[in-house]
């Protein structure tokens, strides 16, 4: 890359960004720890899908940083090829989040709205902006990463092309927003297991569960890559937006309410399945049940065929036994940081003399 971009202003935005990068980044260790911990026994799709997002933004995350070193110093570690790697590695994250965002739509209006003939239109269309973003970013990394193919009007194409990513992204977002913020404004009972009465964090939750985080984000970037250079906006779109978008859908996913109560597949009964007493009915839930299986016990050994642990069955006098499964609710991960706190210090502490 010319040494001529390397300017104080460029060096400062850089820099700056990967800091506040930093701070994201870290959120989502931690809600992949919190998940890990309350969803220990979710889909096993889901799982690997959870994982492969943080293997991807790690190895952005590094990337990042080898980059912005190299931005500071001038030295020749911030290469072509480095760059175009790190925003492969951004394209592949944000196309797993739209996509996840995406598959969410189509869960809830399937749920809610099952005889609309809007659903496949809208999904596709989603689905189809999201190619058209992950498209520009391996054509672009196919530029970069090619420099004896690269054309004489390449730089001005490698502009048009993260001006037109940027552009896709910020619409999808923003569809994604106005259809979870339609879908589910009169669910809202994904609040309803925070504990904590902190307004803050329920507006936290609003604003991950619907898109709202990942849409301002694209929207301020779509508006600073027509104003200003585009390399430094490039720059700091490729390392901000990767976690934003992985925070977002780590969020979504660690603010769902647990099972504890769950009727028998084979039960004659007529009463519905039921979780807690009097909840109503949540389309956050819902939206994440496609291709879930239940396990089910085989009444002559007492053991669960999946290979999980055997429910706690009670006896009722309105129907059939209800099984329910004991699993952690998401506060518990909390008290359980701080309960090893408390104990590391009790065993640290010196006696008195």
């Amino acid at each position: 890359m010319p040494s001529s971009i390397w300017s104080t202003s460029f060096q400062a935005a850089a820099f700056a960004t990967l800091i506040f990068a930093a701070v994201i980044y870290g959120a989502c260790v931690q809600q992949v720890a919190r998940y890990s911990y309350v969803f220990r026994n979710d889909n096993p799709t889901l799982k690997i899908w959870v994982y492969v997002l943080l293997s991807l933004t790690t190895a952005g995350f590094i990337l990042d940083s080898m980059n912005t070193w190299g931005y500071l110093t001038t030295s020749a570690i911030a290469s072509e090829q480095t760059v175009a790697v790190e925003g492969a590695l951004s394209g592949l994250t944000i196309f797993s989040v739209q996509t996840f965002f995406v598959l969410r739509i189509w869960n809830v209006r399937r749920e809610v709205r099952p005889d609309s003939l809007f659903t496949i239109p809208q999904v596709a269309v989603l689905a189809l902006m999201a190619l058209t973003s992950l498209v520009c970013v391996l054509t672009t990394t196919g530029f970069l990463t090619n420099p004896s193919r690269f054309p004489a009007n390449g730089l001005t194409i490698t502009a048009n092309l993260l001006k037109v990513k940027i552009s896709t992204d910020a619409v999808l977002d923003a569809l994604v927003t106005v259809s979870l913020s339609a879908l589910l404004q009169a669910h809202r009972s994904e609040f309803l297991h925070l504990r904590k009465d902190s307004p803050l964090e329920h507006l936290l939750v609003f604003f991950a569960t619907r898109g709202i985080i990942m849409a301002v984000f694209q929207i301020v970037f779509l508006i600073l890559v027509f104003a200003t250079n585009y390399i430094t906006v490039g720059t700091a779109n490729t390392t901000l937006m990767p976690k934003v978008y992985a925070v977002s859908m780590l969020l979504t996913l660690n603010n769902r309410k647990t099972h504890r109560g769950r009727s028998d597949s084979g039960s004659t009964s007529t009463r519905p399945p039921r979780t807690h007493a009097s909840d109503p009915v949540d389309l956050v839930v819902i939206s994440f049940q496609g291709g879930a299986q239940r396990a089910h016990t085989d009444p002559e050994h007492g053991m669960p065929r999946s290979g999980r642990a055997s429910p706690v069955v009670f006896s009722s006098s309105k129907g059939q036994p209800e099984e329910v499964t004991m699993e952690p609710e998401p506060d518990d991960f909390d008290k359980g940081l701080g309960d090893l706190r408390r104990t590391r210090n009790t065993k640290s502490s010196y006696p008195p003399s």
